[in-house]
C-alpha cells in the first residue's frame, strides 16, 4: 500500500490522489462521503498535522494502518477509518499528543493491540463510533498512556482481553457508552489491568460479554471509579472480581 508522510505541515487534508476531487467531496454525514484515501499516513514531523473530513479504507501497514504519528501533534475532525488493518493500531498508531473528533471506526483489524486505536501518548477522542473492531487486546482501543473519551458509542468490538477497551496506564471516559462487546478472556466492556486506572463519568457499560472468562461489562485489576455510571446487564457478571469496583453490583 502507498504511504504519505507529514514531517512539518500545519494543515494537511489527505485523500486518495487518484480518486480524490477536492471541488465535489463533502463532509462524511453530509450528504455524499469524502472519496476513500487507500494510502496510509506517516506523521513523524515536528508540527501540527490536521486531518480533515478524510475516509481512510482498507489501509494496511506494521503499525497504524491508516495513519501511523510518531512526532508533532496530530488532528482529525470528522475522520471515517474503515476496514484497516495493521499489527498494532489497525486504524490509528499514536505516539504524539493528539485529539480525534467525530470519528467513527468500523471494522478495523489491529492484530495484537487496538483494533481501532493503540495509544501511547496523551490521546483526547470526542464524539467516537467504534463497532464492529477486533484486536487480541482492545477491540476498539488498546491505551498504554494517557486517554480521554468524551461522548460516542463502543459497540461490537471484540477481543481476548477489553473487547470494548484494553486500559494499561489511565483513561477517563465521560457520557461515553460501552455496549455489546465481547471478550473471550476477561472484561467484555473494558479490561483495566493491574496498576491501571479508570474513571468512568456518567456513562454506560451495558449488554457486554466475557462468555468464557470474567468480568462481562468491567474486568479491573487496578483502580475503577464509578460516578453516574451504569453497569448492567452484562454477561457473565458486570464486575470482577468481585467487590473490585466500588458501586457495580453482580
Amino acid at each position: 500500500m502507498s504511504q504519505l508522510r507529514s514531517r512539518g505541515k500545519t494543515h494537511a487534508q489527505w485523500r486518495d490522489p487518484g480518486r480524490a476531487d477536492p471541488g465535489r467531496s463533502r463532509r462524511p454525514g453530509r450528504g455524499r462521503a469524502a472519496p476513500p484515501v487507500t494510502t496510509t499516513l506517516t506523521i513523524d514531523g515536528p508540527a501540527t498535522t490536521t486531518v480533515v473530513a478524510s475516509n481512510f479504507f482498507r489501509n494496511s501497514a506494521a503499525s497504524g494502518g491508516a495513519i501511523y504519528a510518531d512526532g508533532g501533534i496530530l488532528l482529525v475532525h470528522t475522520g471515517v477509518f474503515r476496514r484497516n488493518t495493521a499489527g498494532a493500531g489497525g486504524a490509528v498508531w499514536n505516539n504524539s499528543p493528539s485529539r480525534l473528533d467525530n470519528t467513527t471506526f468500523t471494522g478495523n483489524n489491529g492484530g495484537s493491540y487496538g483494533g481501532a486505536i493503540y495509544n501511547q501518548a496523551v490521546l483526547t477522542v470526542a464524539t467516537v463510533t467504534a463497532d464492529g473492531n477486533s484486536a487480541t487486546y482492545g477491540g476498539a482501543i488498546d491505551n498504554q498512556d494517557v486517554l480521554a473519551l468524551t461522548g460516542g458509542s463502543i459497540s461490537g468490538n471484540s477481543a481476548m482481553f477489553g473487547g470494548g477497551l484494553h486500559n494499561f496506564f489511565r483513561v477517563t471516559a465521560g457520557t461515553t457508552t460501552f455496549e455489546q462487546n465481547t471478550a473471550s478472556s476477561q472484561g467484555g466492556g473494558i479490561d483495566n489491568n493491574a496498576g491501571a486506572t479508570a474513571s468512568l463519568q456518567f456513562s454506560r457499560v451495558i449488554y457486554n460479554h466475557a462468555p468464557g472468562g470474567e468480568g462481562g461489562g468491567i474486568y479491573n485489576g487496578g483502580t475503577v471509579n464509578l460516578t453516574g455510571t451504569t453497569v448492567m446487564w452484562n454477561f457473565i457478571n458486570n464486575c470482577s472480581p468481585a467487590a473490585s469496583v466500588p458501586g457495580c453490583i453482580g
